[in-house]
């Protein structure tokens, strides 16, 4: 789990909460994601996750979209930010209904980003789309 945090990296202050990511089969830990820099005045928060480099393709996505769920229907926030690596943005710019990039991020967004693409997603696209995905996860 060590490493999992070193990688991460950030400012533990502002974080809100950690989740340590296990692969159900075989009991694997295969990730490290938390929830920082809430802000209840705008119902905006950040994620940030850290996956084994070796992890089978799929499952980084579908830890994203556990910790997304998780995290709207446990919290009053309306929207949160992430900073996918750059091998990863084209993944993102897959589903623009549910998941945009941040264009003109605020100058404590740019900050965080550390040169990283900016990206969003809203509660309210979540509830349309987001969960279609988890229903076809649950079903696998």
């Amino acid at each position: 789990m060590d490493s999992f945090v070193e990688a991460h990296g950030g400012d533990p202050a502002g974080t809100e909460a950690h989740f340590l990511v296990e692969q159900v089969i075989g009991g694997v830990n295969i990730g490290f994601a938390s929830l920082r820099n809430v802000d209840p005045g705008t119902g905006e928060g950040e994620i940030e996750m850290v996956v084994k480099d070796d992890l089978v393709s799929g499952l980084a996505i579908e830890s994203n979209l556990l910790l997304i769920n998780h995290i709207f229907s446990e919290r009053s926030l309306e929207k949160l930010h992430f900073w996918p690596l750059k091998k990863h943005s084209s993944t993102m710019e897959a589903y623009p209904a549910m998941i945009r990039e941040v264009t003109d991020p605020s100058p404590e967004l740019a900050q965080r980003a550390a040169g990283r693409r900016t990206f969003a997603i809203e509660r309210q696209e979540w509830e349309k789309i987001g969960t279609v995905f988890l229903r076809v996860l649950s079903r696998s």
